[in-house]
């Protein structure tokens, strides 16, 4: 069994209208000695944006800020539970979400490694946010990585 703490630390800073962002944050995880079996168990608390928004800067391009400013200032915390069955690929999880302004949400689902640079995931999540109805999610998400 391992444990392992991890911080962060990010700084953007672009130069003509002066925008600026910043984020701090870490990891707590609990791991089971053998990868993929056993009991693991992820918390993640940030404020601010800790995240790279790499995504986003792909989406939008450079022509604006990346994130929304109400957004900076915000604390949130992640976590997952899974656990890893010996003899089956597949480690059914559940997850949730807590942000700031009352956003949460809570996704279940199954990651099934195919081999060592394929896998799938399935999985499902309910996002609440303020006293407007959640929304239901269902995904397939795939991987697929050369070495």
């Amino acid at each position: 069994m391992g444990v392992v703490a991890e911080g962060r630390g990010r700084m953007l800073v672009t130069g003509r209208e002066g925008y600026e962002e910043w984020g701090v944050g870490g990891v707590l995880m609990i791991d089971p000695g053998r990868r993929g079996e056993g009991l693991s168990i992820r918390v993640s608390p940030s404020y601010g944006e800790a995240a790279s928004g790499l995504n986003e800067l792909w989406e939008r391009g450079v022509s604006g800020p990346l994130h929304d400013r109400a957004r900076l200032g915000r604390t949130n915390v992640d976590g997952e539970v899974a656990w890893g069955v010996a003899g089956f690929r597949g480690t059914p999880y559940s997850g949730f979400l807590l942000a700031g302004g009352g956003h949460r949400a809570f996704s279940s689902g199954l990651r099934y490694d195919v081999g060592s640079g394929l896998g799938v995931r399935i999985e499902g999540t309910r996002r609440e946010s303020g006293p407007g109805s959640p929304r239901h999610t269902v995904g397939v998400r795939g991987r697929l990585s050369f070495r």
